[in-house]
């Protein structure tokens, strides 16, 4: 299986980041994670 470095860990102080063209941009975690949201909807369908 062909792998690749794609980050690392940093003190907490430095914050989530992720680069994009060059350009730092802050990692935000999602407060409800929408596989959940959308799992329960076809629960409820009978999907």
């Amino acid at each position: 299986i062909p792998a690749g470095m794609v980050g690392e860990i940093v003190e907490s102080q430095q914050g989530m980041r992720y680069f994009e063209r060059g350009t730092a941009r802050e990692l935000v975690h999602p407060k409800v994670d929408p596989f959940w949201s959308a799992f329960g909807k076809a629960a409820s369908q009978g999907g």
